[in-house]
């Protein structure tokens, strides 16, 4: 729960997918966080609770060479 907002399977779903395309890949929390222009610690605290801006989430699908709309549409099948 972030500030009385519930996630839902979706959004938890999209996360995790994220953390597993960056491990996958081996990369780093520190890579992802310089390339959109934040702190690791910052990062780390944003993949944890999922909170995620959207153009941060296009910026990292992009660095992570993902397409935003496949992940949401498999997200959503979960």
């Amino acid at each position: 729960m972030i500030r009385g907002y519930y996630l839902t399977r979706s959004e938890e779903a999209i996360c995790s997918m994220i953390m597993f395309r960056r491990k996958k890949k081996r990369i780093s929390q520190r890579e992802i966080a310089k390339a959109i222009g934040i702190t690791q610690q910052a990062y780390q605290q944003k993949e944890k609770k999922c909170k995620f801006r959207l153009t941060e989430f296009l910026d990292i699908c992009e660095y992570l060479e993902e397409d935003p709309a496949e992940l949401i549409k498999e997200a959503i099948k979960r």
